[in-house]
């Protein structure tokens, strides 16, 4: 049985990288020290091996992660998965929605309108389900492959349509 916390990983960058420069930043951005251990597996592909839970934890909570200003998506895998087998076309981002009346800051709309994006994960609005202030935070799992939107046109009850924006927190290049 093997042992060991694992993340698949890919960097999206047209640009080659040196597999070593990248462990060695990731050891220092992860706070792993030795405790890391990384094998190309295939392509840009590779696989991470953490000693323990505790060290790829805050991983997959702090993200988009980059590497010289390219989007490095990374996903946890069991050691019984096929790591050549995970979909790294999803990304998940933080994505502020502007432009929202107050009275539309609820969780309908924000699911309505973050949908219209991807797969809404989550949506950051208090216990009532109504959010305040100029915008909206919401997680959206994107597909990287598409292009990204950066307004959408949102149809209002009586006729009109009112343009929504979108803004994308620690939004690398890919």
């Amino acid at each position: 049985m093997l042992r060991g916390f694992y993340i698949v990983g890919c960097l999206l960058s047209s640009k080659l990288f040196h597999p070593d420069a990248l462990l060695n930043t990731l050891r220092v951005t992860f706070n792993s020290g030795k405790g890391l251990e990384f094998k190309m597996i295939e392509g840009d592909w590779f696989l991470l091996k953490f000693a323990h839970m505790l060290d790829h934890d805050p991983v997959i909570v702090r993200y988009p992660w980059d590497y010289d200003k390219n989007l490095l998506i990374l996903v946890l895998v069991d050691p019984s998965d096929n790591p050549s087998l995970v979909d790294l076309n999803f990304y998940e981002f933080h994505v502020h929605i502007h432009s929202l009346s107050l009275g539309k800051m609820t969780n309908d709309v924000c699911l309505f309108i973050g949908n219209r994006l991807d797969v809404v994960k989550e949506t950051n609005l208090d216990l009532d389900g109504v959010g305040w202030g100029s915008f909206v935070r919401i997680r959206v799992a994107i597909d990287v492959n598409k292009p990204l939107k950066w307004a959408l046109k949102l149809q209002i009850v009586l006729g009109g349509e009112q343009l929504i924006t979108f803004t994308y927190e620690r939004l690398p290049n890919f």
